[in-house]
């Protein structure tokens, strides 16, 4: 699998301020560990953009390897911080990494095509090698199994990754497929579907975070028919403290 993507995601309540600050500070941090790690040029594009879940994913167009050592670069930066170990990396580098720890959101996730980390930000944190007040998640390890959802974003430029909004919590689960598969995905898009892979899970709710080697992906049928409302009296989801957006999508896909 092509590995050219590298996500960021801000997880729990969101002002909009603190996701523009994470935006910039993940451009910052995938500029620097480029211009470490890579010999040559890379350009990182942006490849999709999800407010409403606060997601941000870059595309790396450059040399194939160079672009391959800076998400490899990327992933290692999330795993340190996630074990809460120094950074071996130079200076700018570590002056973006601690821009994102220093978000003022619950938790933040780095995710490449192949790796996850997850690390969970505490107020008040500490300006060092390693950062004291982060606290240690702990990861489950994956399990194959299936998601219900509608998918999404697919990428335009040769990603290998979709989003997947979970039918059950309304979130987005990112989900990375093979090589070759990029046309059968476009007859899909905005789709109710199952996805089957390697789930990855939010080790504190048990949520879904994402599906790697994706394997099936099963076409459902659209809620459709005359008076099929009826049949939701009294099982619509509670609209409560969620954004225009999330609220249509949760209308739309109850079933």
């Amino acid at each position: 699998m092509s590995d050219n993507t590298v996500t960021l995601v801000l997880d729990g309540r969101v002002p909009l301020g603190e996701f523009a600050k994470g935006v910039q500070a993940f451009y910052e941090l995938v500029s620097a560990l480029s211009a470490e790690v890579a010999h040559g040029h890379v350009n990182w594009i942006l490849d999709d953009l999800q407010y409403s879940s606060a997601i941000a994913t870059a595309i790396g167009e450059g040399p194939s390897a160079d672009v391959e050592r800076a998400v490899i670069a990327y992933a290692d930066v999330g795993r340190t911080l996630e074990s809460n170990s120094p950074l071996k990396y130079g200076q700018r580098v570590q002056k973006a990494s601690r821009k994102i720890v220093d978000i003022g959101v619950e938790r933040v996730r780095f995710e490449t095509a192949k790796t996850d980390a997850l690390i969970s930000l505490a107020s008040g944190l500490a300006v060092a090698d390693a950062i004291p007040s982060l606290q240690l998640v702990r990861g489950r390890k994956p399990a194959f199994g299936g998601i219900k959802g509608r998918i999404q974003t697919l990428s335009s430029r040769g990603g290998l990754r979709f989003t997947l909004y979970d039918i059950h919590q309304d979130k987005a689960v990112s989900c990375y497929f093979e090589e070759g598969k990029q046309e059968t995905l476009r007859d899909l898009w905005g789709h109710m579907a199952i996805v089957e892979g390697l789930v990855f899970r939010d080790p504190v709710n048990g949520r879904p975070l994402a599906i790697r080697e994706v394997r099936v992906i099963t076409p459902l049928p659209e809620p459709a028919g005359r008076r099929d409302y009826e049949q939701a009296r009294g099982a619509a989801p509670s609209l409560s403290g969620v954004t225009a957006e999330e609220a249509i999508r949760k209308i739309r896909d109850a079933q």
